[in-house]
């Protein structure tokens, strides 16, 4: 019986031994499957990471581009409309000075407002880039422009307008002058600054 005890105390032993180095081995084979898992996953991790950062700056890139392709556009537009304003704001001043000096421009001349329709056009063009205030500002000054056709008599385009005609076309330049380039010319002006970035 001591040989038994012997025996199974010695088995014990030795299955005791090789289930510890069974596990240490198995232990030591996960950690480094685990290890080399984890070294897959944070490679693929930062690989994934990388190519997002990329896409994210090609994209900040296009959005870049695109914007200061909208900045310089709305720029120009905002630039061009404001040359025609104050282009037809000449004309009518051309024909206020006539009135002025006695002359009285012919009909045609008058109803013609060639500047005003080009700068009719231009609004139209770039609406979108002003601000809704001034918008309606540049609107309403082109509806005050184009409303002077409807203070004109009928009559033939090469007759010239009449005195009534002229007094009334002279008193509304004369009325509206100062407005007009404080409201639509000074607010032109400032919505440009700002787009620039300077106010003042």
């Amino acid at each position: 019986m001591d040989e038994l005890a012997r025996f199974i105390g010695a088995f014990a032993v030795a299955a005791g031994f090789l289930g510890w180095l069974a596990k240490q081995l198995m232990t030591h084979l996960l950690s480094k499957d685990l290890e080399a898992h984890k070294g897959r996953l944070t490679a693929q991790h930062d690989r994934e990471l990388e190519r997002l950062r990329a896409d994210l700056q090609v994209l900040a890139k296009e959005q870049e581009i695109r914007f200061a392709a909208l900045h310089a556009k709305r720029e120009s537009g905002i630039v061009e409309l404001f040359e025609a304003l104050q282009r037809a704001f000449g004309q009518l001043a051309t024909i206020a000075y006539l009135i002025q000096s006695g002359a009285r421009p012919p009909r045609a001349f008058v109803l013609d407002l060639y500047e005003t329709n080009k700068a009719v056009d231009l609004f139209r063009a770039n609406i979108l880039y002003l601000d809704k205030p001034l918008a309606d500002r540049v609107q309403k000054y082109l509806d005050e422009i184009r409303g002077i056709r409807a203070t004109l008599k009928s009559g033939a385009a090469e007759e010239p307008i009449d005195q009534a005609e002229a007094k009334e076309l002279f008193s509304y330049f004369e009325k509206n002058r100062a407005g007009l380039r404080e409201n639509v010319f000074g607010a032109i002006e400032l919505q440009f600054r700002r787009l620039l970035g300077s106010e003042q």
